[in-house]
C-alpha cells in the first residue's frame, strides 16, 4: 500500500508541475492581486490534501461509502480544473515562444486555439458527467461452431463493472437496468465482475432491484479485482481476506450463482449440454477447464480480457470470453464500426467483439465507473448476446 501512496503521489505531482509552470510564467500578472494567487493554489492543493485524507487517512478499510463517493466528485472537479488550464498554458507557452522568435510580434493562439479548445473540454466533461447513467443496450449476434441446436437462439444479458459505491442515483439507475434486462426475456444474465469497489455494504441499496433480474437459466458471475477489496490499507491480510469471502456471499444475496473458479453445466437433457466456467484473478484456466466436461461447448467469464489473446483465444475448449474491467476508460468515440477511445493505449481489447480463429470475446463497458463520476462518447451499456449454430 505504500507503494500505491507513492504511485498516487508522483502522479499528483506530474499534474502538479504544468500549475506551477504556469504560475511561475503569469505571477508579475498576479503578484498584486494576492486574493487572485490564493484562489490559484487553493484548488490544486486543496485537492491533494483532502484526496490523500480520504483515501489513506480516513479510517482506511472502514472508509464508508459517502467518503467513496465524495472521491470520485472530487476527481471530477478536479479534472474541470486541470485540464483547461494545461491546455491553455499550453497555447499561452507557445505565444511566448513566438513572440521572442518573430521579433517580438504579437500572437493570440492562446485566444484563437487555446480558449476554444478550452471550451470544448468543458463541454465534454460536462456532457460526461449527464452521460454517467445513460444506459445503452447493445446487441451481437455471434455464429459459433459447437453450439446444440437445442440451443440455438441462447439470448445472453451481459453486464459488470457496477462499482455499487460510487453510484449515487441508485434507485433511478437500478430501475432502468431492472427494467432494460428484463424487458429483453433473455435466457441468461452472465455477470463479470467488480460488483463493488472494496466492501459488501456498498450493496445495501441495492438488494432488492438485484433480486427482480430475471434470466429463464439462471445468473452466474464471476469476481473482479475490486471485490478483492485491494485497494485499501487493511490492517492485515486475513481482514482483506474476510472482507473478500463477504463479498462472495453478497453475490449469493443478489441471487448470482458464483462461479469461483469453477463452472455450471446447463443442459436440456443428459446429452444436450453446455459448459460456463468463470476464473478470477486468482485462479488458473487450465485448472478449471480439466475438471470441465470435454467436447462440451463452453463460456468463460474473465473480468480482465488483457491475457485472452496469449492464454484463451487458441483453446479449443471456450468458444466464447465475457469480459469487463476496462469500461473502454469511460472515454471514446465510435466512427462507423471502429471505436477511439484512449483505452487502446492499454488494452489491445478494450470493448465490444473481437475474433480470432472463430474465438469470440465480448468486452461490456460495465454500468459504473470508477475514478470520475464520467461516460464521454461511450455509454454505459448492458449488451445482448444471441449465439447462433454455425452451419
Amino acid at each position: 500500500m505504500f507503494f500505491g501512496f507513492i504511485k498516487f503521489f508522483a502522479g499528483f505531482l506530474a499534474f502538479l508541475i504544468p500549475v506551477a509552470l504556469f504560475y511561475l510564467t503569469i505571477r508579475k500578472k498576479i503578484a498584486k492581486k494576492t486574493l487572485l494567487k490564493y484562489i490559484y493554489w487553493l484548488i490544486p492543493l486543496g485537492f491533494a490534501a483532502s484526496f490523500l485524507l480520504i483515501r489513506y487517512f480516513s479510517a482506511k478499510y472502514t472508509t464508508g461509502v459517502f467518503v467513496q463517493k465524495i472521491s470520485v466528485w472530487l476527481i471530477a472537479f478536479y479534472l474541470m480544473y486541470i485540464i483547461p488550464l494545461v491546455l491553455f498554458a499550453i497555447f499561452y507557452w507557445f505565444d511566448l515562444l513566438l513572440h521572442t522568435l518573430f521579433n517580438r510580434k504579437k500572437f493570440r493562439l492562446k485566444y484563437f486555439i487555446g480558449l476554444p479548445l478550452v471550451v470544448i473540454v468543458i463541454a465534454l466533461l460536462i456532457s460526461g458527467i449527464a452521460n454517467r447513467y445513460n444506459l445503452e443496450v447493445r446487441y451481437e449476434t455471434i455464429e459459433v461452431e459447437n453450439l446444440p441446436a437445442e440451443f440455438d437462439g441462447l439470448k445472453i444479458a451481459v453486464m459488470g463493472d457496477t462499482h455499487l459505491g460510487n453510484l449515487t442515483s441508485y434507485e433511478k439507475c437500478m430501475l432502468e437496468i431492472r427494467d432494460t434486462l428484463n424487458s429483453q426475456h433473455v435466457d441468461l444474465l452472465l455477470f463479470t465482475g467488480d460488483l463493488v469497489n472494496t466492501m459488501p455494504r456498498e450493496a445495501k441499496n441495492f438488494r432488492y432491484y438485484f433480486r427482480q433480474l430475471n434470466a429463464k437459466y439462471g445468473r452466474y458471475a464471476v469476481m473482479g479485482n475490486h471485490d478483492f477489496c485491494g485497494y485499501f490499507a487493511w490492517s492485515n491480510d486475513m481482514v482483506r481476506d474476510a472482507n473478500a469471502n463477504d463479498v462472495k456471499k453478497l453475490y449469493g444475496h443478489l441471487g448470482f450463482g458464483l462461479l469461483d473458479n469453477d463452472f455450471v453445466i446447463l443442459e436440456k437433457d443428459s446429452l444436450t449440454k453446455i459448459c460456463i466456467a468463470g476464473v478470477d484473478e486468482h485462479g488458473n484456466i487450465g485448472d478449471v477447464l480439466k475438471n470441465s466436461p470435454e467436447n462440451v461447448f463452453k463460456i468463460l467469464l474473465l473480468h480482465d480480457p488483457t491475457n485472452w489473446e496469449s492464454q484463451i483465444a487458441d483453446n479449443q475448449d471456450i468458444a466464447l470470453t465475457l469480459s469487463g474491467h476496462t469500461h473502454a476508460w469511460q472515454c471514446g468515440f465510435k466512427i462507423g464500426e471502429k471505436t477511439y477511445s484512449p483505452a487502446s493505449w492499454k488494452f489491445k481489447f478494450f470493448d465490444g467483439l473481437y475474433e480470432k480463429s472463430g474465438k469470440y470475446l465480448f468486452i461490456t463497458r460495465g454500468v459504473g465507473y470508477v475514478g470520475a463520476p464520467i461516460r464521454i462518447g461511450l455509454k454505459p451499456d448492458i449488451s445482448i448476446i444471441q449465439l447462433r449454430t454455425k452451419h
